[in-house]
């Protein structure tokens, strides 16, 4: 049964608003804005290391680039008398697929299985197999990596030579110059044929070289140089280093993956015997809940607060962002057939499992570590249902970016909607301060990439920054009932890039 309308529109008006917000400012990406904030897999507990495992199993079965994240998955790991079982989901996965997953999933496991003698080295024969296992299923994403890591090395290189053809090169410069040359070296099969299925085996250990010789080089501060390149070049030579950066970072991730699924493999013998593998049906998308409506900004700000003397500093705001055509981008987030909603991994997955667990006898997540692994960090929305939900499960860290097109799974009686629209509830009191915090300060909060994420924080409109008596942001937060907001999320801005697909 679907939400009802009213309860509809006051949940995804606040979304709307702050969308379309983000629309008429595009932001502007500096270099320190770009500072990677990737997954840390040196995990100092036995519960930190499984939930890197599980993150990481997530990451290797998001195989395809692009199709607004079809493939983003996310996966519990329950523990059962008859052994391990894993339970994977994505936002939008073909039904045709999900065999092929399995089958994928279960073979990869297989194959950590094996007697290891060295487990954090992923040269030997288990790592090497579990790598060129996982370089086949991800072959398209990886694909789109190295060409973007070629190119944007070619570009690099240019205005590195540019910029100190007259300088003396120091010896820490002269290193960082011979490393981008050998990265081209190692990076040239790219270009010469090896992609072609008829040379899979020579494809997969030139990746393997790749891999290893970024690992190897971030010791010598490789990432760090690329960084500082990229702060000391102007506005327009710093975005190939930046870029260049997230796409090494990209394509070192499989080998990050690799080791911390090693390191695993040593301290749980257990996750990988007497396995069973399951592969939801993800959710089917359904247009925008407000297509048939016509909501503008004015009406919208006055279903979110009832505070009078608000109100009026509110709609000012809003009015004076009409000539940035706000309303029109409000009617376009919410009209367009393109723009359907999709039930998100780690929701799909929460709600499979709970299910699981109600009607299934002595099955329990593993090792009691109630947590559901994802490939990215979670979105916005995800994050404020998991802290709503009394489940009290635990997902990764958020890249506060905001996805609009996010419904909740299907509700199949009255008793469950209405504890969906409790949990709903307070997403929606963080969705309405968020609004109105992006409305009066002009900030947007996320990063550019979900994976290997970048903030951003645009510049101000000098035109519409606050003036005398326009209310704090603790005025906004406390017009809002019953407002609970986390400190550290307070000074990040409101609406994030699309992420890295």
């Amino acid at each position: 049964i679907p939400l009802r309308s009213k309860f509809s529109r006051r949940f995804y008006e606040p979304i709307l608003l702050e969308a379309a917000l983000k629309e008429t400012r595009p932001p502007v990406f500096s270099a320190t804005q770009h500072e990677p904030n990737t997954m840390n897999d040196n995990a100092d507990s036995a519960e930190q290391s499984f939930k890197c495992f599980v993150n990481r199993l997530a990451q290797v079965c998001d195989n395809i680039r692009g199709g607004n994240g079809a493939t983003i998955t996310s996966i519990a790991v329950l523990e059962e008398p008859e052994g391990i079982h894993y339970i994977v989901g994505a936002n939008n996965r073909k039904l045709t697929e999900l065999k092929n997953v399995e089958d994928y999933v279960k073979q990869l496991l297989k194959i950590f299985s094996k007697p290891i003698e060295q487990p954090t080295n992923t040269t030997l024969p288990v790592g090497r197999e579990a790598l060129w296992h996982i370089l086949r299923f991800n072959k398209q994403r990886i694909n789109y990596y190295l060409t973007g890591a070629v190119n944007h090395l070619e570009e690099c290189i240019e205005d590195y030579d540019r910029r100190h053809v007259e300088i003396p090169l120091a010896s820490d410069a002269l290193r960082f110059r011979r490393q981008l040359s050998e990265l081209k070296e190692l990076l040239a099969f790219e270009k010469n044929g090896e992609l072609n299925e008829l040379h899979e085996l020579q494809f997969f250990a030139s990746c393997e070289r790749v891999f290893l010789f970024i690992d190897d080089n971030q010791r010598l501060k490789l990432g760090d140089s690329i960084s500082e390149q990229a702060r000391e070049g102007k506005m327009d030579s710093s975005k190939p280093w930046l870029e260049l950066r997230h796409f090494l970072g990209r394509l070192h991730s499989y080998h990050i993956a690799v080791k911390t699924m090693l390191r695993a493999r040593r301290f749980w013998d257990r996750l990988w015997d007497d396995i069973k593998v399951t592969v939801i049906p993800s959710a089917t998308a359904i247009p925008h809940p407000l297509n048939k409506k016509r909501p503008n900004a004015s009406e919208i700000i006055g279903r979110m607060t009832s505070a009078e003397e608000l109100l009026e500093t509110y709609r000012s705001r809003a009015a004076r962002l009409q000539e940035l055509h706000l309303d029109e981008k409000i009617l376009a987030e919410c009209n367009s057939s393109s723009h359907t909603h999709t039930v998100h991994a780690e929701i799909l997955v929460l709600d499979y499992v709970l299910r699981y667990l109600r009607d299934t006898e002595d099955a329990h997540f593993y090792s009691s570590w109630q947590y559901i692994g994802t490939c990215k960090p979670v979105c916005r929305l995800c994050n404020y249902y998991f802290m709503a939900h009394p489940s009290r499960v635990q997902v990764r860290e958020s890249s506060n970016n905001l996805y609009p097109h996010w419904r909740v799974t299907d509700v199949f009686d009255e008793s469950t909607m209405a504890e969906t629209e409790r949990h709903l509830q307070a997403v929606i009191v963080r969705t309405r301060a968020d609004a109105l915090r992006s409305l009066m300060s002009q900030t947007l909060q996320g990063r550019k990439y979900d994976s290997n994420s970048f903030s951003d924080m645009p510049p101000p409109f000098a035109s519409l920054r606050t003036g005398t008596g326009t209310p704090s942001m603790s005025d906004i937060t406390s017009r809002v009932s019953n407002l609970k907001i986390i400190t550290e999320e307070d000074d990040r801005s409101a609406v994030g890039e699309r992420e890295d697909e």
